[in-house]
């Protein structure tokens, strides 16, 4: 596997970021900075993942614009599922269980990247 660059560690830093604090806003463990509504938010988890995925796809911004903002979005919905679900079961919620959203939402983008960039119907593949 191939060593990250500092650009790459920027995108996936200010990507997984701007997802996870509106998830946390949003699911009220940060009450007091929840001033805009939840439309608002998908949107900064959006822009965040845009930045985020256009540093970190280094060859292709454009795609990582796109797949960054789906990852963006897709987190903060996928944290806020997993949230409500989870206080059905429990009344706690431990601080480790905000990664399992983060790690898994970037999945769905990762599969259509490599589709695009090395799938079966790629011109390299072919070859």
């Amino acid at each position: 596997m191939a060593q990250q660059t500092l650009r790459q560690k920027a995108g996936a830093v200010i990507g997984g970021v701007g997802a996870l604090l509106p998830a946390m806003i949003v699911t009220g463990f940060l009450p007091q900075a929840n001033i805009v509504p939840l439309p608002l938010w998908f949107a900064v988890s959006a822009a965040c993942g845009a930045v985020g995925g256009a540093l970190f796809v280094e060859r292709r911004p454009g795609v990582g614009v796109l797949l960054g903002a789906l990852t963006g979005m897709l987190c903060l919905l996928m944290t806020i599922t997993y949230v409500q679900a989870r206080a059905t079961l429990s009344d706690s919620l431990y601080k480790f269980e905000f990664a399992i959203p983060l790690l898994l939402s970037p999945l769905p983008a990762w599969a259509i990247w490599r589709l695009l960039d090395g799938g079966p119907m790629s011109a390299s593949a072919r070859r």
